[in-house]
């Protein structure tokens, strides 16, 4: 009885640690009263890493979350609880962080981003740091400085560089989702989770290991694919500039020159 209660905390507190919302203690209690249930069904596909399963919405209805390999043509899921109603953008109500592969997080909104807590503020950083996006937060273009205001609508060189900018997005976008599958199949490998992994057996399982240090070896990872380095390359520029070693701006500048892929 002991271990479920802890089981039970494992899993609320790292998902409301890592889900990128805000939350008072209410509006999360009363929001994931379907959350046990709903990480208990999901599982954790061998073929695309994705989650998919029947899964409770907040309005009463079950409905099957289906994970890439599954056909996906259906109507909109309807989302409604105490204070909203709405649509989901795309039918998905969790997913797995496409950085570290170890979180559940919320889903389903053309905002919601690609990452947990942890691996959001290593990219923030990361962009930050480069003045541009390098690795991209979510799929909507906004989200990642990309925009074509209605003044620039009729001018063919403004909307030449929106549409290199968002194809530029896409294929970043793209290394990400490569990343995530190869990092999830990793932790399904590594913390023996077997061929019915639930996402709950995820949280569970790896609250057992260094998180923090996994995650930021996640992010080398990430970082690699997207400026087409080698891990020990990415890895001496997390260590000399994400972490502050450095302090030589034209020193910094002249290096993300030469990294930034052309």
């Amino acid at each position: 009885m002991i271990d479920r209660i802890n089981q039970i905390h494992k899993i609320y507190n790292r998902y409301r640690n890592q889900a990128n919302m805000e939350w008072d203690d209410h509006d999360f209690y009363d929001a994931n009263t379907h959350l046990l249930v709903n990480l208990h069904n999901l599982k954790i596909c061998h073929k695309c890493f994705q989650l998919h399963g029947k899964i409770w919405l907040e309005n009463g209805p079950f409905v099957k979350q289906k994970c890439h390999c599954e056909s996906k043509d259906e109507e909109p899921w309807h989302i409604s609880s105490r204070d909203f109603s709405s649509y989901n953008d795309f039918n998905k109500k969790y997913e797995i962080c496409y950085c570290c592969g170890l979180e559940v997080i919320p889903s389903g909104s053309k905002w919601s981003s690609f990452y947990c807590q942890d691996c959001k503020g290593r990219i923030y950083k990361l962009n930050e740091k480069f003045g541009q996006c390098i690795i991209p937060y979510g799929r909507h273009s906004l989200m990642n400085g990309i925009s074509l205001s209605g003044e620039n609508a009729q001018d063919r060189e403004a909307i030449d560089q929106f549409v290199s900018s968002v194809n530029k997005m896409n294929r970043s976008i793209d290394i990400v989702e490569e990343h995530r599958k190869a990092v999830v199949k990793k932790w399904v490998e590594f913390l023996q989770l077997g061929d019915e992994a639930r996402a709950m057996d995820l949280i569970v399982k790896s609250d057992s290991i260094e998180l923090d240090e996994l995650k930021k070896e996640s992010f080398i990872e990430l970082l690699a694919l997207s400026l087409r380095k080698t891990v020990d390359e990415a890895e001496r520029f997390y260590q000399d500039f994400l972490e502050d070693k450095w302090i030589n701006r034209f020193r910094i500048m002249s290096w993300l020159l030469r990294i930034i892929p052309k």
